[in-house]
C-alpha cells in the first residue's frame, strides 16, 4: 500500500470509514490513503504553515474540495 502523504493529512491517521464526514465542511467523502493507488490529495500542494494549522485544528483527513480551497492563495 502506498504511504499516506503526511504533508497533506491533518493527522497521522486517515479517515477510513465509509460515509466519513469532512471535519471542516461536514460533507461526506472517502479518504484514499489506504486504497490500491495513491490518494487524490497527494497531487495537492499545501504550504508548511497551512499543514501545521490543519493538523492543529482538525482530526482526520479533509475532503478534496476543502483541501483544494485551502491550497488556493489568499484563502
Amino acid at each position: 500500500l502506498p504511504p499516506m502523504n503526511p504533508a497533506i493529512a491533518p493527522t497521522a491517521e486517515p479517515t477510513e470509514q465509509p460515509g466519513s464526514a469532512c471535519p471542516r465542511c461536514g460533507d461526506g467523502f472517502h479518504c484514499g490513503a489506504h486504497d490500491a493507488g495513491p490518494c487524490a490529495c497527494t497531487g495537492l500542494k499545501l504550504s508548511a504553515a497551512l499543514q501545521q494549522d490543519l493538523r492543529l485544528r482538525y482530526q482526520g483527513c479533509l475532503c478534496l474540495a476543502c483541501l483544494r480551497h485551502l491550497s488556493e492563495p489568499n484563502t
